[in-house]
């Protein structure tokens, strides 16, 4: 009878973590759909496909997080903002785990649960932060000083 008791418990409280968790990636889910509409209509004019190192000629960007120095490096996490098409599958827009060296093929972030779901929405909040501190300043200072040249 008393190792009844504990699977009850047990039980009990995997359902309640269960009902949480998905509450939880609920938000997150419905949060990054709200990035996606932010990013997609404004993604080629940010990174087109003019860097290697973060574009190639996938029209994906993979996500800078952020380390415990404080640096920040390129994830095995890409944002699609154009669909790919392969002769086999294809990708549509959104967030990905890559699952090999290259940015195409990966599985859909929205297919990710436990703690790797957890580890790329982390990872994709100190991308937006990078890209509104560092990336979008950068960009604009290289368009205006062009343009200067331009109707001096």
């Amino acid at each position: 009878m008393k190792g009844k008791l504990k699977i009850d418990k047990l039980t009990a409280k995997i359902e309640k973590m269960l009902e949480g968790e998905k509450k939880r990636r609920d938000i997150a889910i419905k949060w990054l759909g709200k990035v996606q509409e932010v990013l997609l209509p404004v993604a080629e004019d940010i990174w087109g496909n003019e860097d290697p190192s973060e574009v190639m000629w996938t029209a994906a960007v993979y996500v800078k997080g952020k380390n415990s120095e404080g640096k920040y490096y390129s994830t095995n996490i890409y944002f699609r903002w154009s669909e790919h098409e392969g002769k086999y599958k294809d990708e549509k827009t959104g967030f990905y785990l890559s699952t090999s060296p290259d940015m195409w093929w990966g599985k859909r972030l929205e297919d990710v649960r436990g703690p790797n779901f957890w580890w790329a929405i982390e990872k994709i909040v100190e991308w937006i932060e990078w890209l509104e501190k560092k990336r979008i300043p950068e960009k604009e200072k290289i368009r205006e000083d062009i343009l200067s040249l331009i109707i001096k």
